[in-house]
């Protein structure tokens, strides 16, 4: 499934970010383009914008900060992230493995509704 700035696999989703360091806050801003814009409070120096960003997609994602991973931009403003999603084993073992379920149903709530994406 592809939406521009997210791609949702069968066992995660990924997120083209474009983050903008040094903010007020940290919270979801435009798209832009094939890009979702995230401000960060944290400055951009020795990996602190990159842990605040991973310690607000667990947090919108409701997922463990272990799940998500920065696959590609550690250095840069521009970023792949990766977030592993958790499935409800029943939706599997019920042989329906292309239902949606557990998180990703959540997941597909947050990017679509709650951030004004149709």
């Amino acid at each position: 499934m592809l939406a521009g700035w997210y791609k949702i696999h069968n066992h995660h989703i990924i997120l083209q970010l474009k983050i903008q360091p040094n903010a007020q806050r940290t919270a979801f801003q435009e798209i832009l383009g094939s890009l979702r814009k995230i401000a960060i409070k944290a400055p951009p120096r020795d990996g602190e914008a990159n842990v605040e960003l991973i310690r607000f997609i667990a947090k919108v994602f409701k997922v463990p900060q272990k799940e998500v991973h920065i696959i590609r931009g550690l250095t840069s403003r521009i970023k792949t992230v990766r977030v592993c999603l958790q499935f409800n084993p029943q939706c599997e073992k019920g042989g329906d493995q292309g239902k949606m379920c557990g998180n990703l149903r959540r997941i597909l709530n947050i990017v679509g509704k709650d951030f004004g994406i149709s």
